[in-house]
């Protein structure tokens, strides 16, 4: 992508967001509020994004198992159209999120599960994202990627910032510990054609298990939603919600992360593995790969 359409696009996403910054860290979530149940295509709900740019749009991956496709609802989880993905053979997708591709926004599905630990590359597929798909979509790019100390990570947490860069957060270690690895990716080498494989970057840890309380027995990443401002972001793990108040592109500064979180009161789901920020409310939406998952929506009720 050339300095122009960068800057283009910059100006775009902030023009989209200015509205939707909410500052500051929560202070008092809603009780969790049931809004819908996921049509029963969607058996193993692993991924969710709210559409930003079409009203009354979400979309949802399985997860392993399933075929080379995607699922739009409205948000009661009525299916919309189920979208199949041309030329895809997809080995664990875990998670998705939208983000900018040149001038268009696109849905970026994360194909990085590996709960063997045997994978030497994982990869994100990017879809043009529209109203309607007509029951299929082509990839618009495929982007292989290797973690900086050539381990085999399981990893269900994936999102695109909205300055391009990419975020992962590993579920858990080839060693077995729960202390999550943060990795990152910017916009430039995300769309770099030059380079087939690339090569994240460590930006620090989290050690959930630590942070989490009587929320620790069970403190697996499962998901991973950045706002659209870029300042906070979510993560999803079998037991809650963390939402972390900073750029996570910035890295992890062990200084102010016991500071500037909250844990977001949820409604425990069996094999809880998707979330994604509303984006015309300061709200959270997760369910669960259960047939038939409910669809939870958290509201938060003050930010200080």
């Amino acid at each position: 992508m050339n300095q122009a359409r960068m800057i283009f696009v910059c100006i775009f996403c902030a023009l989209n967001v200015s509205s939707l910054s909410f500052a500051g860290l929560c202070s008092e979530w809603s009780a969790p509020l049931q809004i819908g149940a996921l049509d029963s295509q969607i058996k193993e709900a692993s991924g969710i994004i709210a559409s930003r740019n079409f009203e009354n749009h979400i979309y949802h991956i399985n997860d392993s198992g399933s075929g080379p496709e995607f699922f739009v609802t409205d948000s009661m989880g009525k299916l919309v159209e189920k979208v199949a993905i041309n030329n895809f053979k997809p080995r664990d997708t875990e998670d998705m999120s939208l983000g900018t591709c040149g001038l268009d926004s696109c849905i970026f599905i994360a194909d990085t599960g590996d709960n063997n630990h045997v994978k030497t590359d994982s990869r994100i597929v990017a879809i043009k994202e529209k109203k309607n798909f007509g029951g299929a979509a082509d990839i618009l790019a495929t982007i292989t990627f290797r973690y900086p100390d050539q381990k085999a990570y399981n990893v269900e947490a994936v999102d695109i910032h909205p300055n391009g860069d990419l975020v992962i957060i590993t579920k858990d270690s080839p060693s077995g510990t729960d202390v999550s690895q943060v990795f990152w990716l910017s916009a430039a080498e995300l769309w770099d054609t030059s380079v087939a494989v690339k090569n994240l970057h460590r930006i620090g840890e989290i050690d959930f298990k630590a942070i989490l309380g009587d929320y620790s027995k069970n403190a697996l990443v499962t998901s991973l939603n950045i706002h659209p401002s870029g300042n906070r972001f979510s993560v999803l793990t079998y037991l809650t919600i963390v939402e972390f108040n900073f750029d996570i592109t910035k890295g992890i500064n062990r200084e102010v992360l016991p500071k500037d979180y909250s844990l977001v009161p949820t409604k425990k789901l069996i094999q809880q593995e998707a979330v994604s920020y509303l984006p015309t409310q300061d709200a959270l939406l997760y369910t669960t790969e259960a047939k038939n998952a409910p669809m939870f929506k958290v509201n938060c009720l003050s930010r200080k």
